[in-house]
């Protein structure tokens, strides 16, 4: 080793430059004043547990120390050309080297040394350390501030400390000093001759035969004594390399080939993943998980191969996550199978899915966690789980129902005609598709160039088949076959619109549509807690407070405008798309043509529910009448937009989901994920004054109710409030 490589030749003024001071305060992110920078503090002395019966010494530097010592560490480790047996605090050298150089080294030799220095840093002669730094530092200052802080004094409780043997070990120059001590021990068994590697005080040494392994470990001993050191007599043995035998925690078993992480270290590291899990969230327990992942992969995970361990920490990772799933599901904080999804796609694994204990039947990890939470579940209280079971198969029969009986027409050019007991669709460039003409309740085409056959028509009349037809968001027309409209029924609509009943129905009415909207919002906003919603669900509260009151339907739409002001404002926040403004007609924006195109299905099934009654949908309480404009289901669709519409879209975008346009309209592939939606909504229970029933169910149940209220005179009908 050329002596010119271990001195520093730097002066003191061009270390310590205000740029370089300032430079290393901010990315160290503190606020110090850099006048008076060296007159720096003595450390501070605190005491940790170290277990149940002892105490750690810890001895925490001053801020401004800190800074100086990483300028000087950080100078000194560039300059400074340390023997290549040295491994630790190095540039360019990690543990994970020193590891694939013991792999490399033990092919050649039969025995290992392995020992390591007692109580290296509190062991360390001062004075020697001094002494070697003389050497290596020409500037005096430098030199000056480098004994201050070896000798540098604490407090504890106001009562200071000498500092007269050893080194402060939490220093930022203390591993750097580490090396400095010890760099002729370095050089000197390099000139002898021996093969080692040196990682702080961990060493390891390789020998051909037993008798030079005891020799090498006598002048260890020996040498270590010069510098007042010795070594741990329990830590310090002679093995054969058939023998397992462990270095920097890693267990090498070189007769099988085995790597493996010291026991006690793999079960401090899943303690610890256990323990900094214990109170998080999902979402901040899979960011600590992925933490501790990572850090295993940069190194254990180049190294062990044992497989075993592996499956070990994987297992623990699957049960936290399990138990967080099931915590989340628990509070209501998630409650989807697909929103967990999404936030599990993220999540690390020490072992690939699909190999060891995640050879599972599953497509990916998070359907697995997922899967299994589920599992746990459902097993932990059978009676309950059961129950929730029947009620998802009936769910699914409903939601599978609504998509068998109701026939969506949305492709331009199509054709559709009856033969031979089914109903047959045409379109062009597309195989013929055929639906059996028994099962369809309803007909919806959504658009104004699909063509009927006559005997369709004739077909859909015999057996009572609506037939709906929408374009570009509006309803246009509908052929329905309901034999039950009544003329006292109409005349009984006709004496409510000019009572005071109306005014009541048309205050409920405003009512539920209000109480929907804030359901809504807070449902959305329950994780969020957004304070700009919160304030908006207030000013939507008090408006409410005063419908009750109010005498006339001018006013009652004032409120309503309010209201849905503010709704629309919470709409916007919770989809994050900050130049959202509610529009109706001729809508270029996709957000708005979303709703729009789902609240005209949403119409024409309200429309079918009215007209089936046998109400005239010409007369309303609320909507001003107009020509051919079918007021009452603008009246009756008002409670429905919220719970069934706005959730399903609100969801499709804080999902990602994908909108797309077309020549400036949806996109087909957008209408079908929308029907897909709106469908599924329909077909899902609620809870209502009628029980628990599927949302297409409860608007024929409501209009019943209506139809009944008009032909009762009953002024104190209420209509559906939803709840989450």
């Amino acid at each position: 080793m050329k002596i010119e490589n271990f001195i520093f030749r730097k002066s003191f003024e061009k270390v310590f430059t205000k740029e370089r001071i300032s430079f290393v305060i901010k990315k160290m992110k503190l606020n110090l004043d850099i006048n008076n920078f060296f007159d720096f503090k003595p450390h501070r002395k605190i005491f940790i547990p170290k277990d149940e019966y002892n105490s750690r010494e810890i001895n925490i530097p001053d801020l401004k120390a800190k800074v100086i010592q990483k300028i000087i560490q950080e100078e000194l480790s560039y300059a400074l050309k340390f023997n290549s047996r040295s491994y630790a605090y190095q540039r360019g050298k990690s543990p994970l080297q020193a590891i694939n150089r013991v792999k490399n080294i033990i092919k050649s030799y039969n025995f290992v040394i392995r020992c390591d220095i007692k109580d290296f840093f509190d062991s360390i002669d001062q004075d020697k350390l001094i002494n070697t730094l003389e050497k290596i530092i020409i500037d005096r200052k430098i030199l000056y501030l480098l004994i201050l802080f070896i000798k540098n004094g604490s407090l504890f409780r106001g009562k200071w400390s000498d500092k007269l043997e050893g080194i402060y070990q939490g220093d930022v120059l203390s591993p750097l000093f580490a090396n400095i001590y010890l760099h002729s021990f370095d050089t000197h068994f390099d000139k002898l001759g021996y093969e080692f590697i040196r990682f702080s005080d961990d060493l390891i040494f390789f020998s051909k035969n037993y008798n030079e392994a005891e020799k090498i470990l006598n002048l260890i001993s020996s040498y270590l004594n010069i510098f007042s050191l010795e070594l741990n007599q329990q830590k310090s043995l002679i093995k054969h390399k058939s023998d397992k035998f462990e270095y920097l925690g890693v267990v090498f078993d070189e007769k099988n080939r085995v790597y493996s992480i010291e026991n006690s270290r793999l079960m401090s590291k899943i303690s610890n993943l256990s323990q900094e899990t214990k109170k998080l969230n999902l979402i901040d327990a899979i960011n600590t998980v992925n933490n501790h992942i990572r850090g295993f992969k940069n190194y254990y995970l180049k190294i062990i191969n044992n497989y075993s361990q592996l499956d070990l920490l994987q297992k623990r990772e699957d049960e936290i996550l399990i138990d967080k799933i099931i915590e989340s599901k628990k509070n209501k904080t998630i409650t989807r199978k697909v929103d967990f999804y999404q936030i599990l796609l993220g999540v690390k694994t020490y072992v690939e899915f699909g190999k060891g204990v995640l050879s599972v039947k599953f497509k990916d990890y998070p359907t697995f966690l997922i899967e299994r939470a589920y599992e746990k579940i459902k097993f932990a209280t059978p009676k309950q789980s059961a129950q929730k079971t029947i009620e998802k198969k009936r769910r699914e029969y409903y939601k599978n129902y609504l998509k068998s009986t109701e026939l969506i027409i949305s492709k331009f050019s199509s054709y559709i005609y009856f033969s031979k007991g089914r109903v047959k669709v045409r379109t062009k460039d597309e195989p013929v598709k055929e639906i059996p003409f028994n099962i369809i309740q309803r007909i919806v085409i959504l658009n104004k160039k699909t063509s009927l056959s006559s005997y369709l028509i004739y077909k859909c009349s015999q057996h009572g088949i609506n037939i709906d037809f929408i374009d570009q968001n509006q309803p246009y027309a509908m052929i329905s076959y309901f034999s039950s409209m009544s003329n006292s029924l109409y005349q009984k609509q006709l004496k409510i619109m000019n009572s005071k009943i109306a005014l009541n129905y048309a205050k409920s009415l405003i009512f539920s549509k209000a109480k929907n909207q804030i359901n809504l919002l807070k449902y959305f906003n329950q994780r969020r807690g957004d304070g700009e919603i919160n304030k908006k669900i207030e000013i939507m509260e008090k408006i409410i407070a005063k419908i009750k009151a109010t005498n006339s339907i001018k006013s009652l739409l004032g409120y309503e405008g309010q209201i849905s002001q503010s709704y629309w404002f919470g709409f916007k926040e919770i989809i994050g798309v900050d130049n959202f403004i509610r529009t109706h007609k001729n809508s270029t924006d996709i957000y708005n043509q979303s709703l729009n195109y789902a609240y005209a299905i949403l119409y024409s099934r309200v429309q079918s529910a009215l007209l089936k009654e046998g109400l005239n949908i010409y007369y309303s309480f609320l909507h001003s009448q107009g020509h051919k404009k079918p007021t009452l289901v603008f009246d009756m669709v008002e409670i429905f937009r919220q719970p069934i519409v706005d959730r399903e879209i609100i969801s499709i975008i804080t999902k990602h989901q994908k909108l797309s346009q077309s020549k400036g309209l949806l996109s087909e592939t957008t209408k079908k994920l929308i029907i897909q939606h709106i469908q599924g909504r329909l077909s899902s229970f609620t809870k209502t004054r009628y029980g628990k029933v599927t949302y297409f169910n409860l608007i024929e149940l409501e209009a019943h109710s209506l139809k009944v209220a008009i032909e009762n005179e009953d002024s104190s009908h209420k209509f559906f409030i939803a709840k989450y």
